[in-house]
């Protein structure tokens, strides 16, 4: 943002990215002036955590016996994905993650096992938007009242879906909300 010569800016992030959000949004109050986030865990669960080892000790080591494409591919179908998803879409997403550098995936990946977003819920003064799956696996009834009760100014909208990527099963509509967000707490319209 220094680089870019931006004093504050609207953030939206998805899953990590989120989490990274709620963290600048809470530290940096000043620099967020919307804070949009989707298909965002305050935490990732023991229960989350063991769903994506696929057979191995932990999430670490089957990125690291899969790799990224294998474990992309393990992950999509029941957890990301519904079954009947788009086949074009689901190897779209393998092949973009399958191109991650594993030495990343494998730093993240054990950053967000051990990652907990909700310290910072008080300090976060912007306005803010959840998005998420009404039935996810990842986001539970238990995290969203976490975030209404810790964070002062917040909406919260629940797609009607069981797979926690709905940034992917419903792009436009995800859009739409966070610019329509945005617009309503800067008072600039925003149709792009």
């Amino acid at each position: 943002m220094d680089a870019l010569e931006i004093e504050s800016l609207h953030y939206c992030g998805e899953t990590l990215a989120g989490i990274l959000g709620i963290a600048l949004a809470a530290t940096c109050p000043e620099r967020v002036r919307t804070l949009s986030v989707v298909s965002t865990p305050l935490f990732v669960s023991d229960k989350d955590n063991q769903s994506t080892t696929y057979g191995h000790a932990s999430r670490v080591e089957a990125l690291q016996k899969m790799g990224a494409r294998g474990w992309a591919e393990a992950s999509n179908v029941g957890r990301r994905f519904p079954p009947d998803a788009d086949p074009q879409m689901l190897r779209w997403f393998v092949d973009q993650m399958g191109q991650s550098d594993l030495d990343v995936l494998l730093s993240l990946s054990a950053w967000v096992s051990r990652s907990n977003a909700t310290p910072y819920l008080p300090n976060i003064k912007a306005p803010m938007l959840g998005l998420c799956a009404s039935h996810g696996t990842t986001i539970d009834d238990a995290q969203i009242r976490t975030l209404q009760e810790n964070v002062r100014n917040i909406r919260v909208v629940r797609f009607p879906a069981h797979y926690q990527y709905i940034q992917n099963l419903k792009p436009a509509a995800c859009a739409l909300e966070v610019l329509y967000f945005a617009a309503q707490h800067d008072g600039i319209p925003c149709h792009e």
